[in-house]
């Protein structure tokens, strides 16, 4: 596996979950269930969570510990692989 090329990385955020991708490819994130009704002040607190979520992920790939099926993903866009 060559290095990541970080500046390939990037995330897209919202009040329900935040998702990382490589190449303008999804390669992992998280996301809140469903069907829940927030406030303004919730949906706001939701939205800098999973903001500051996918930031620290970055910065982690960035270091090098990057999750084994993440790594796999970026392998797979890398090698033309993966389809969008």
């Amino acid at each position: 596996m060559n290095e990541i090329d970080v500046f390939h990385l990037s995330f897209n955020h919202d009040a329900y979950g935040y998702m990382l991708t490589y190449k303008g490819k999804p390669i992992g994130g998280a996301r809140s269930l469903p069907g829940r009704g927030y406030s303004g002040t919730a949906v706001r607190s939701n939205e800098d969570y999973y903001k500051a979520r996918a930031q620290l992920a970055l910065n982690q790939i960035s270091a090098g510990n990057i999750d084994p099926l993440m790594l796999k993903a970026i392998e797979r866009i890398d090698a033309g692989i993966e389809k969008s």
